[in-house]
């Protein structure tokens, strides 16, 4: 009954995550499709278009830097946590100092966490609200990014609350913690942002 249960709400998660990056970026093209197919003639739509199709990208700035504060906050441990390991591996270190690098890494992550938790949702939720608020037409990566974003606060919180089957939850640690994962989301709404400013 329990397996149930999960699988129900990792399936549900999965497509929801599916039709987000199957169908997001489209809605703009989808929108004039259709006005070019009714083929509308009359001079008063024709310059609704116009001025639709001249207005500028305009996105909600309040919340959008809201959003990227509180991630920045709330990753802070993770990429911390990445560029120790990353100095512990390629820097050449005595044992000594590898010994206390790792023991102040396991410290920051022990007070750390919490941040990561509780921090991340919120700022999905404003991250939501930012898109609500704001009209992209030159990009679809923004919407991209947000479908990434989805993606990795989903896992994490499959992950916390214990919500899926024990056979694949190393699996989904592994996407969760991947550095590509972070940096692919980084990119991309970095790219995507310096485009529709």
């Amino acid at each position: 009954m329990k397996w149930q249960k999960n699988r129900t709400i990792i399936l549900t998660s999965f497509y929801l995550m599916l039709i987000c990056f199957l169908l997001v970026p489209s809605l703009g093209m989808a929108d004039r499709d259709k006005r070019s197919r009714i083929g509308i003639h009359k001079e008063k739509d024709y310059e609704h278009r116009k001025h639709i199709q001249e207005r500028k990208d305009d996105g909600n700035e309040a919340t959008g830097e809201t959003a990227a504060w509180i991630f920045a906050v709330a990753n802070f441990t993770v990429v911390l946590s990445i560029l120790i390991k990353w100095i512990t591996r390629f820097v050449p270190l005595t044992s000594q100092v590898k010994d206390q690098v790792n023991k102040f890494n396991n410290v920051q992550k022990k007070h750390l966490k919490r941040f990561h938790y509780w921090l991340n949702p919120i700022a999905f939720t404003i991250v939501v609200f930012h898109w609500l608020l704001s009209h992209c037409r030159s990009s679809s990566l923004p919407e991209l990014g947000l479908c990434l974003v989805l993606l990795s606060v989903g896992f994490g919180l499959i992950l916390k609350f214990k919500i899926s089957p024990v056979s694949i939850r190393k699996t989904l640690y592994r996407i969760h913690t991947n550095p590509i994962l972070l940096l692919a989301i980084v990119s991309v709404l970095l790219i995507g942002h310096s485009i529709v400013d």
